[in-house]
């Protein structure tokens, strides 16, 4: 996907046997069965299941930080397995510290990108702030439509006006958890591909679509040709894309050396 946001595949788990359609009718106590199932078939994962995104959100900290002057590319910050800036009402922790009760020690943002860190991006975002993660989020398409011929879900974006919606009190110190993908954040697995894809179009953000043209029963005419639709762009400086970008591929081989031997 990530070009002219043509979606090129689309699958959405549990789902059911489509034979059941076949010849005109369908099998009645095969209909009940799915419609009993508690796994929900009929419901379209892709562009409406809402999940918080994790540390998949992380890269829009990165970019928010990196292009709001907050940090360079080189900046380091060390990793302290809590946050204490909060200290002592609310200190986070770094996923490596609750697990392994070690830190990943000074990183600048490529490597925090690499190994996940908590603590970085804890750090950026409250310096950052809410109103601007807000701002990143939604000008990488998350919270927002995609633009899909579909009816989706636009999810939510953490921050003061989602809690006032969810009649809940938001505290400051909640931007910490709102920068690292947690709190109210919420987005389809649709939302978060396309956001992926404007990151690597290097902030390029295309309408998603489905229908790529439209031809005639015989197909020897094209009647309808779908052009790519940019939505907007989000500038991002090439230092500061190509260290987003380095932090994204560092990630691979570390996913797979933490679960093979």
């Amino acid at each position: 996907y990530p070009n002219p946001g043509r979606v090129l595949g689309y699958v959405s788990l549990p789902d059911y046997d489509l034979s059941i359609f076949e010849g005109g009718s369908v099998d009645s106590g095969a209909w009940a069965q799915i419609l009993a199932d508690d796994n929900n078939p009929l419901f379209d994962r892709v562009i409406s299941a809402k999940d918080a995104p994790g540390s998949t959100f992380k890269m829009v900290t990165a970019v928010g930080g990196l292009e709001e002057d907050i940090i360079e590319p080189s900046t380091e910050i060390r990793d302290t397995g809590r946050y204490m800036y909060y200290a002592p009402s609310y200190t986070p922790m770094c996923w490596y510290y609750r697990q392994y009760g070690g830190t990943h020690g000074n990183e600048n943002v490529s490597e925090a990108i690499r190994d996940s860190c908590n603590i970085f991006f804890y750090d950026v975002g409250r310096r950052l702030g809410i109103d601007r993660l807000d701002q990143y989020a939604r000008m990488f398409g998350l919270g927002e439509s995609t633009g899909i011929e579909l009816k989706e879900n636009t999810g939510m974006v953490a921050g003061p006006d989602a809690s006032k919606r969810l009649e809940q009190t938001w505290y400051e110190g909640q931007t910490l958890a709102a920068a690292i993908g947690q709190d109210n954040n919420q987005f389809t697995p649709l939302q978060l591909a396309n956001y992926i894809a404007t990151l690597v179009n290097g902030g390029t953000h295309y309408s998603a679509h489905l229908l790529k043209s439209v031809k005639s029963y015989d197909y020897s005419e094209v009647l309808y040709e779908r052009e790519p639709e940019v939505l907007d762009t989000i500038e991002i400086a090439p230092e500061n894309l190509n260290a987003v970008l380095e932090g994204m591929r560092l990630v691979a081989p570390t996913a797979f050396s933490r679960t093979c031997p």
